[in-house]
């Protein structure tokens, strides 16, 4: 690549967050008053949060560029305009006509756990036809399950290509079942990096039991990193109980070899008070400084950091931390 500081790229969705506050979620048939003032909007979408991240948490080093699609409506301006105040490049995102933005229903409770519903708008107009190789090539391609799975699909085999030397990774969110996945052409064999909560990891391996506790998470992220294929490593995230990481050894003649390590990496001891972008947090956070050099444990921790900021913010990309407020640079 022509230039010295690395580039991210995003191929994801945008999605208009409408979100209310409640102390529980209501029951089947039940009508709930949620709290009093509890309701605001923002912008979100797996795809746009996490590019939201790489932006802040990069700073002035890491390049930010994201690929997707918004309707002719006010909530596609608003988002645009925003990942471009941000310092994205959005030349990537584009603009249907005649169609609705995406937008996503979100209920937090006072626990600070919550439950989305999306409706994709826009983003479905993504389709592989839009998706084509960027030059100067990314040093990381990061994909959510947002947009068409063909179009994930495509990007994936597009990106992993050798001689493009792009990393991949993919947050399979929202999850679906391996012959789903498979029937849309996603192939884990040509994603470098698998990044899925606890739930999304029981999802794929098709398991009907919950991954619930480490010695599970860490059962389950080697089959996906041995039995899957999955080039580097499986990284599954469990909110408090932190994060499970399966991977092959930095070293070249241990990862030749085959030799993976798996750990566990605890959660940082903090009051959550609305953890709706923990997630996306913690993959801007481990892709910056995966991108810089940093290595894969190490990345995993400085995501685990910038992710327990967001918790104890309330707003999705208003909680997203800036670089300026890690120590990162000066342990560089």
């Amino acid at each position: 690549m022509a230039s010295t500081t690395p580039t991210i790229l995003l191929i994801g969705s945008l999605n208009m967050d409408l979100v209310t506050n409640t102390p529980r979620m209501p029951v089947a048939g039940e009508t709930l008053l949620a709290d009093t003032y509890g309701f605001h909007t923002g912008p979100g979408g797996k795809g746009a949060n996490q590019a939201v991240a790489i932006a802040r948490l990069g700073g002035d080093k890491v390049k930010c560029a994201m690929i997707g699609m918004v309707g002719d409506d006010v909530f596609g301006g608003e988002m645009r305009g925003q990942l471009e105040r941000e310092g994205i490049d959005v030349s990537g995102v584009g603009i249907e006509k005649g169609v609705s933005s995406g937008v996503a229903a979100i209920l937090i409770e006072h626990t600070g756990e919550n439950r989305i519903l999306v409706s994709p708008g826009a983003n479905f107009v993504l389709t592989p036809s839009r998706i084509e190789l960027v030059s100067p090539l990314p040093d990381l391609l990061v994909l959510q399950q947002e947009i068409p799975l063909d179009t994930v699909a495509h990007a994936i085999k597009l990106y992993s290509d050798p001689s493009s030397k792009t990393l991949v990774l993919l947050n399979p969110a929202p999850a679906f079942s391996e012959s789903v996945t498979a029937a849309a052409g996603i192939d884990l064999r040509n994603v470098d990096f698998f990044v899925p909560n606890e739930t999304e990891a029981a999802i794929t391996i098709g398991s009907e039991s919950p991954v619930e506790t480490i010695s599970q998470a860490k059962e389950v992220a080697q089959t996906l990193l041995v039995g899957k294929g999955v080039r580097k490593a499986v990284i599954i995230t469990m909110g408090g109980q932190g994060v499970v990481v399966a991977y092959y050894e930095d070293d070249a003649a241990a990862a030749e070899a085959g030799k993976i390590r798996i750990e566990h990496v605890p959660a940082m001891k903090v009051k959550a008070i609305d953890t709706t972008g923990a997630g996306d947090t913690f993959i801007g956070g481990f892709s910056v400084n995966l991108v810089a050099g940093c290595g894969i444990l190490k990345s995993v921790q400085r995501g685990i950091e910038a992710a327990a900021w967001t918790v104890q913010r309330k707003g999705t990309q208003k909680g997203i931390p800036h670089r300026r407020e890690t120590d990162w640079d000066s342990l560089q």
